[in-house]
């Protein structure tokens, strides 16, 4: 699911409250969104 978010994010397609909604979902992990949205 981490790889599809990722591309959704990268082409503009889901927002950065969108992945921080689907961590709130636990459909991924605080740390797989930081990875997505280039937080260290």
């Amino acid at each position: 699911m981490k790889d599809k978010i990722a591309k959704f994010y990268k082409f503009k397609l889901w927002t950065r409250d969108m992945v921080e909604i689907a961590v709130e979902k636990n459909v991924i992990t605080r740390e797989e969104a930081n990875e997505i949205l280039g937080i260290e």
